[in-house]
C-alpha cells in the first residue's frame, strides 16, 4: 500500500499548492512460485492484482485547497503477470522480475504494456521477509518505489 503524488497543472492556486499537488491511493497484492534451482538461484512466475487511485483521476480547487478525486475501482484496477528471478545471498536475494499486463483500463499517460520490477529481499526468518523494489517501464523510468512484507508458504 502506498500513496502517488500528482501535480496540479492548473493556474488558480498558488505556486506552493501547484508544486505539493494532492496524494492518490495505490495498493495491491502479488504472489508467486518460485522454484531453488540452486544454491544462489531461484525462478518463478507471478502474478499481481492493483489499484491506481490516480488513473483516470481528477483535482479541484475548493477554498484555494487541492481536492482529489480518485478513480473508480474500475479505472484503477489492473492485472499483470510476471517471470522471476532470484540471486540468493544468504538471507538476502537480488529480486528482477520484467510483469506484462493482462487486464488494465485506458488513460491519457498509460505507460507501456509492460514493466520491470528490480530489488532487494530479506528474509528474517525461513517464511517471512521484506523487500524493496523499484518498478519501471524501460527499465529507466520510474513509476513507483515497492515496499513488500511477504509469507512464505513452504
Amino acid at each position: 500500500m502506498g500513496w502517488r503524488n500528482m501535480l496540479y497543472l492548473g493556474n488558480d492556486v498558488d505556486t506552493l499548492t501547484q508544486r505539493r499537488g494532492v496524494f492518490y491511493k495505490c495498493y495491491g497484492i502479488a504472489g508467486s512460485y518460485n522454484y531453488q534451482v540452486s544454491h544462489k538461484s531461484k525462478f518463478g512466475i507471478g502474478l499481481m492484482a492493483d489499484y491506481l487511485g490516480y488513473v483516470n483521476s481528477s483535482m479541484s480547487v475548493e477554498d484555494e485547497k487541492l481536492k482529489a478525486h480518485p478513480a473508480p475501482f474500475s479505472d484503477g484496477f489492473e492485472v499483470s503477470i510476471y517471470p522471476s528471478y532470484e540471486l540468493v545471498m544468504g538471507k538476502a536475494s537480488l529480486v528482477v522480475q520484467p510483469g506484462f499486463y493482462l487486464y488494465r483500463s485506458k488513460y491519457p499517460d498509460k505507460t507501456p504494456f509492460n514493466y520491470q520490477r528490480a530489488g532487494l529481499k530479506y528474509y528474517f526468518t525461513d517464511n517471512i521477509s521484506m523487500a524493496v523494489n523499484m518498478r519501471a517501464h524501460y527499465w529507466s523510468i520510474a513509476d513507483f518505489i515497492e515496499w513488500t512484507i511477504g509469507y512464505s508458504i513452504r
